[in-house]
């Protein structure tokens, strides 16, 4: 079996990720190409595989820990006229541009030799791992009239599946448009639920009538901080911070129920764990303050770093392993 030397993202993938993690664009992964060809350079120069042979689909994807991403495949030798050594492989993707790119490249020096089709059917499942970032949103495209359940796809899922249906599970119970009932065996219907809601901010409050009153009204809006969302920042001047400033500074400057996430290098924060990269901090409360940095080290932007706060302590960075 092939020992690839990582999956590299291109230059062009590292400007889409950073688009999508600083910008929040939406990416979608489009396809796998195969090669046989020997790269002469920077693998993160390239714009398309050196020699591509075969075209692969994209059967299923999956978000992994740390930012990682699956992109499976289901590969065969049919239509490969002659045999021919997989070097390369090349996972493709496109942004809301439209513009598909050469998103991550892995090349061996110890290929694996596909046999052409008339020497024998050679079937198997190829995944692909690379790198998407937490903070991604990302998909692919699945051509289903082109894709089949693989064993390995059907094993999967059938671990994941239930067995069968509890007898008082919402596919044997009656429905009710009530929102009174305390019934353990009625499924509420969406109109139940809208009564319910309904019910809920004439509690509080909060209704049609009186809403614009209510938005001027302090400490209404204060009694209704649970229900808001997380405020993004994404520029120290948002924050009235000046650079250069710490992690520290930017942790104690943030209010609770935040999130910053933004592009910087050692010059705009000193203690950077390396020189620039994609800090991202989400504060909930003093006690729930999460701090992460992906940044770029000897060419590699998967390097990602974990900072560590608690109770208003900042205990500094600690690197995770290659991804």
């Amino acid at each position: 079996m092939a020992k690839y030397t990582g999956n590299t993202l291109t230059n062009l993938g590292k400007d889409l990720l950073a688009r999508a993690v600083i910008g929040g664009e939406a990416f979608t992964f489009t396809k796998v190409e195969l090669g046989k060809g020997v790269p002469g350079g920077d693998y993160e120069e390239l714009t398309g595989l050196i020699e591509p042979f075969k075209v692969l689909a994209i059967t299923s994807t999956a978000k992994l820990v740390g930012g990682s991403y699956r992109v499976r495949t289901a590969f065969s030798n049919s239509g490969i006229m002659e045999d021919t050594y997989l070097r390369e492989i090349g996972v493709f993707a496109r942004g809301e541009d439209g513009i598909e790119i050469l998103y991550s490249y892995c090349y061996t020096d110890t290929p694996d030799l596909i046999p052409a089709e008339g020497g024998g059917v050679l079937e198997r499942v190829e995944d692909v791992i690379t790198y998407i970032s937490n903070a991604a949103n990302v998909n692919a495209v699945i051509d289903q009239s082109k894709v089949y359940a693989t064993i390995k796809d059907l094993t999967e899922g059938l671990a994941e599946k239930e067995d069968k249906f509890d007898k008082n599970s919402g596919f044997n119970l009656d429905k009710t448009d009530s929102a009174e009932t305390d019934s353990s065996i009625l499924v509420a219907t969406a109109k139940a639920v809208k009564k319910a809601w309904d019910k809920a901010k004439e509690a509080i409050g909060f209704t049609d009538t009186n809403k614009a009153a209510i938005l001027n009204n302090t400490e209404q809006i204060d009694s209704l901080q649970p229900f808001c969302k997380i405020l993004e920042f994404t520029r120290f001047e948002e924050l009235g911070l000046n650079p250069p400033v710490t992690t520290k500074q930017i942790i104690d400057i943030l209010p609770d129920k935040s999130r910053l996430v933004l592009a910087a290098n050692i010059d705009a924060i000193t203690d950077a764990p390396v020189n620039g990269g994609t800090l991202i901090i989400e504060r909930l409360s003093n006690l729930r303050i999460t701090v992460e940095y992906t940044g770029n080290h000897n060419g590699v932007v998967s390097n990602k770093f974990i900072g560590g706060c608690y109770n208003d302590i900042w205990y500094g960075w600690k690197q995770l392993d290659y991804l």
